[in-house]
């Protein structure tokens, strides 16, 4: 079958044939490194998973406390609070978001800039300052947003000189609006 290793000793060698460049033990220590490599990010994935599956178990909790026909998970019955607190974190994120950032930067003059802005989610109220050129330009602003769409009752609440000090700096201002469907009262 095969020559043993001690009749191959006694072969001669080609001098054409080329030569393992590699040793066998530099093979061996770079699949244990790679398999080694392999057993860490396995771990690290099945960690990542557990957490994703936990996250899941607890929006879907979330989700059940939050529907109003839903049946409780357990048997004893959960703090009235937690359920209101779930249920505003819920409708947070249900928010139509991208019309109240966008809103102010679309329909008010370009001349103005925002300063401040105050939004209670829970009753759709939201207060903006901001600094204009001049009255008009707060005045327009006020009614460029009350025309747009998704936001009404759009109030002026208050509009005074920006600067003392540096006369001609304009005018801040100060809004109030319902951001919706429709008003809250």
């Amino acid at each position: 079958m095969w020559p043993s290793r001690a009749s191959r000793a006694r072969w001669p060698r080609a001098d054409f044939l080329p030569r393992p460049k590699r040793s066998p033990l530099l093979a061996w220590v770079w699949l244990l490194f790679s398999v080694s490599v392999l057993a860490v990010a396995f771990d690290d994935w099945t960690a990542v998973e557990a957490a994703r599956d936990e996250l899941r178990g607890r929006a879907a909790a979330v989700r059940l406390a939050t529907r109003p026909d839903a049946a409780p998970a357990s048997t004893a019955p959960a703090p009235l609070g937690a359920a209101v607190a779930a249920r505003r974190v819920v409708q947070g994120l249900d928010h139509p978001w991208h019309t109240l950032f966008e809103g102010p930067e679309r329909y008010a003059p370009r001349a103005v800039r925002w300063l401040r802005l105050e939004h209670d989610a829970e009753r759709g109220e939201v207060r903006l300052e901001g600094e204009a050129p001049d009255r008009d330009t707060a005045l327009e602003t006020a009614d460029s947003l009350a025309r747009a769409p998704r936001w009404s009752d759009v109030t002026l609440l208050r509009i005074e000189a920006a600067g003392a000090a540096a006369p001609g700096a304009g005018v801040r201002f100060e809004l109030r609006a319902h951001q919706g469907d429709e008003a809250q009262p």
